[in-house]
C-alpha cells in the first residue's frame, strides 16, 4: 500500500491499475490505494 504502478512489475499481457480498499476500524494496515495488475483488453 502507498505504492504506485512503477513500484511493481506486470505481465506483457497485464496492465497496472490503481485499486482502492476502504479503511475501516479492522483493517486500518492493509487499506488505501494500492497498485494490482489486472488482464489487459484491447
Amino acid at each position: 500500500y502507498g505504492r504506485s504502478c512503477k513500484d511493481i512489475g506486470c505481465r506483457s499481457n497485464e496492465v497496472c491499475v490503481m485499486a482502492e480498499d476502504p479503511c475501516t476500524i479492522y483493517s486500518r494496515d492493509q487499506c488505501g490505494r494500492y497498485p494490482t495488475c489486472t488482464r489487459a483488453t484491447d
